[in-house]
Parts: structure tokens; C-alpha cells; sequence
């Protein structure tokens, strides 16, 4: 599964999204020459828009990731209820005070596999911290468009640059834990 090979990325993702980026830093310092030639740098007026439009996509995927978290949640308390009115149904015998059904006699859906091992704690910390590393990187993106700490157009063109790529890792890692989720509650085809 790619989730074994991907293990210590989502066991620290904010640390391994500040390693990424830093190294995707020095490469775009080591290598500015040659992507000089290619890309022409900003102006100041573009990375304004630049830090509105990261604004305004990072609290976007803020309240998606939100929403993605509080389905997971709902789910779970549905699901729970769901077990506890199924157990509280449960035929005893009633010359023995012992349960008819027994947990061997019970295949365990996909969704209590889920929902009663560590892998859902896992799925909503990994969520969680992607919404706490976006919230920062808004903060300091508000922090310098608000003129709090000023930055030249090279500073603050790296800077953009590396909120983008955390940005993006922040989706890529959200994406994939929720395919794995989806994968628990779509039918088997």
C-alpha cells in the first residue's frame, strides 16, 4: 500500500514539508541564474496578488479540510450509535447468560476496521495538521501584506515561493489520506 511507503512523511509532515521546502529553497538560489533566463521575477505589484490569491486559496482549503475533518467525525458518532443500539439488541440465552452471536460469529465491515483501530486518530491528526500549518503560513502571509515585517521583492518572492510549495504538499498529503479514506466507505467495485 502507498501509505506504508509514504509512513514517516505523514508520521511529521510539518517537519518534513519545512525540509522539502528548504531544500526546494537552496535549489532555486543555487540554480536563480538559469531560472532567470527562463522566468522573469515579480514585481511588487504581482506578489501582492500572489499573497491575496495564497490568502485566499489557503483558507479555502482550511474549511474544506474543516468539513472533511467534521465528516469524519459525524461519521464516527453515527457509526458508534449505530454499534451500541446493534449490541443492545443482542439475543442472550437466556439459560445461560451468554450471547447467541458471538464476535466470531461476526464479519467486521470495512468501516469498523476503520473506526476501532489507531488509523482513524491518524487520518484526523494528519487533516489537523495541515489546517494548523496552513493557518500559520496565512498568518505570515497577513503579517507581511499588512507591512508588519518588510521584505524586498527577492526576500519576498523566496517567501512566496516556499508558502506555495508548502501549500502544495499540505493538498498532496490531505488528498491522498482522504482517497484512503473514501476507499473505506465506497463499496468494494
Amino acid at each position: 500500500m502507498k501509505v506504508d511507503k509514504l509512513q514517516w512523511y505523514f508520521d511529521y509532515p510539518i517537519l518534513c514539508d519545512i525540509l522539502i521546502v528548504c531544500l526546494g529553497v537552496i535549489l532555486t538560489f543555487i540554480f536563480k541564474n538559469q531560472i532567470g533566463q527562463i522566468f522573469d521575477y515579480p514585481s511588487s505589484v504581482e506578489l501582492d496578488g500572489f499573497g491575496t490569491l495564497i490568502l485566499t486559496v489557503s483558507a479555502t482549503l482550511i474549511g474544506f479540510l474543516l468539513t472533511i475533518i467534521t465528516v469524519i467525525v459525524t461519521f464516527r458518532n453515527g457509526f458508534s450509535q449505530q454499534v451500541l443500539q446493534d449490541k443492545s439488541e443482542e439475543v442472550i440465552d437466556e439459560n445461560e447468560g451468554i450471547p447467541i452471536d458471538t464476535v466470531f460469529d461476526k464479519s467486521l465491515s470495512k468501516e469498523e476496521q476503520f473506526y476501532d483501530s489507531d488509523l482513524y486518530k491518524y487520518v484526523v491528526h494528519v487533516l489537523i495538521s495541515s489546517v494548523i500549518e496552513l493557518g500559520v503560513l496565512s498568518f505570515g502571509v497577513l503579517v507581511v501584506k499588512f507591512g508588519i515585517i518588510d521584505l524586498s521583492i527577492f526576500v519576498l518572492s523566496y517567501f512566496y515561493l516556499s508558502i506555495f510549495m508548502i501549500l502544495s504538499l499540505a493538498v498532496f498529503r490531505s488528498f491522498i489520506l482522504f482517497k484512503y479514506y473514501l476507499k473505506v466507505h465506497t463499496p468494494d467495485v
